[in-house]
């Protein structure tokens, strides 16, 4: 194990359990650097100081109101003096809660220590952001039906989909790829067709776009849930329930740009929330994908990834600015 730092004993704040845990972490932060860094969170809140509590993020929130969102706004537009008093009545922690990093007040305020130092990533709580949904439709239609939840190709948690891609195309700037998608489909991705993975005996294929023809189903077969769209799955193993949401439209013009090698026309795209859950205590898991409707012929057309996103206010800020783009 690791020594402790003899500074972080005696006086201060936290005790030996809690460098004893920081050392199972391998030390990538010190148990009175983070106590300390959740009251400087709680002195801008007692201040009420939105502009300086937003220095401390990291670029966007991964949950939690946009930087647009809240510019020129007051403290008290975004949050409540309920949420204001439960984070001030709170103790800042000494240990993470596990993987997920450090909170205050059961999770309204996250954060935690990278590379780039202590930042606030998540918050909870907050007045949301109201999006005009006018003309946005609740179903994709893709001709002779809607598109089905489960058919959404995303980068799997463990990567090993796209990781086969990578490997079969040589495939060298990975982040660009699993980001950036559809600049590589009809160029480095040649082939649209399934392959078939190193791990698979032959029996199982995975693809980067699903075909309308196997992936339309009447709206009959799915459940509507406000603007969310959900079905169910099962298998011999278990049931695995899929849902989707359309966010926001983008013109057929930025969809082409968006995948420029291929020799399809694009007929719609969309801004989807996807998530699908098997069960257990981790809960669903939700992403963030631009898609692309494409057609090759009349009998022949395709959903595709075109960019893939790591939070909400991020594919939302990418939306916003290929609009403003647009318009120049």
């Amino acid at each position: 194990m690791p020594v402790c730092v003899s500074a972080q004993t005696g006086d201060g704040p936290c005790n030996q359990d809690d460098l004893d845990y920081a050392a199972s972490w391998d030390n990538y932060y010190q148990p009175d650097d983070a106590y300390r860094f959740g009251e400087k969170i709680q002195s801008l809140v007692r201040a009420r100081d939105l502009e300086k509590m937003l220095d401390l993020v990291d670029g966007e929130l991964s949950h939690g109101p946009r930087r647009s969102y809240v510019k020129n706004k007051k403290f008290s537009d975004i949050f409540s003096e309920e949420w204001r008093q439960a984070v001030l009545r709170s103790r800042p922690s000494c240990q993470p809660v596990g993987w997920r990093g450090f909170m205050l007040d059961q999770g309204e305020v996250w954060y935690n220590k990278t590379e780039r130092g202590w930042h606030i990533f998540a918050i909870n709580g907050f007045t949301e952001e109201v999006f005009d949904t006018t003309g946005l439709p609740v179903f994709w239609e893709t001709g002779k039906g809607v598109w089905s939840p489960q058919c959404f190709v995303r980068q799997w948690m463990s990567s090993d989909n796209f990781e086969e891609f990578e490997a079969r195309y040589a495939i060298k700037d990975v982040e660009d790829f699993r980001t950036y998608t559809g600049r590589y489909l009809g160029k480095e991705i040649a082939s649209l067709e399934a392959i078939v993975p190193s791990w698979s005996d032959g029996d199982k294929t995975i693809a980067l776009v699903e075909s309308v023809q196997h992936c339309q189903v009447g709206k009959e077969a799915l459940h509507i849930e406000g603007r969310g769209i959900g079905n169910k799955n099962c298998e011999e193993f278990g049931c695995t329930e899929y849902y989707y949401e359309i966010l926001a439209s983008v013109s057929n013009k930025d969809c082409s740009r968006l995948a420029p090698n291929l020799s399809a026309v694009c007929q719609s795209a969309y801004l989807i929330k996807i998530g699908d859950y098997a069960g257990g205590s981790m809960g669903w898991d939700f992403g963030y994908n631009l898609y692309g409707l494409f057609s090759l012929t009349a009998d022949n057309s395709f959903v595709a990834p075109l960019v893939n996103f790591h939070s909400e206010n991020e594919a939302r800020n990418y939306v916003d600015q290929l609009r403003k783009n647009t318009r120049r």
